[in-house]
């Protein structure tokens, strides 16, 4: 009995001991952080007006620009997949694939990924 409280006792205070001496400290300090976001707004109020509108107008062009460019791509997109599931449907099961299938695959991904990396500048 007194070896099953002494052994309880051990395992008890390695796990809890060194746990209540490092609970003071910090594991991960924080670097200071260069971008505040306060002094990155007063830097902004600070600006000329002009220079804002600007960029605002720049950010508005580029953002239009996209949704245009994904205007165009989606019914590509939608077009290559209908196409693909439509072939799919006739092809036999037991035969290889068709080398344009595969090609067509390979526009599908590409086309998909350039969607994908638009979609951030929306």
């Amino acid at each position: 009995m007194s070896n099953k409280l002494v052994l309880a006792f051990l395992i008890f205070s390695y796990t809890c001991f060194p746990t209540l001496q490092t609970s003071h400290r910090q594991l991960d300090p924080k670097s200071p952080r260069n971008n505040n976001p306060f002094d990155q707004l007063e830097k902004q109020g600070d600006e000329p007006s002009n220079d804002r509108i600007a960029r605002l107008a720049a950010a508005r062009i580029a953002r239009e620009k996209a949704i245009v460019q994904l205007q165009n791509d989606l019914p590509k997109l939608i077009e290559l997949a209908q196409g693909m599931q439509d072939r799919m449907k006739t092809l036999d099961a037991n035969a290889s694939l068709p080398a344009d299938l595969t090609r067509d695959a390979e526009q599908l991904e590409g086309l998909a990924r350039k969607i994908h990396r638009q979609i951030p500048k929306l």
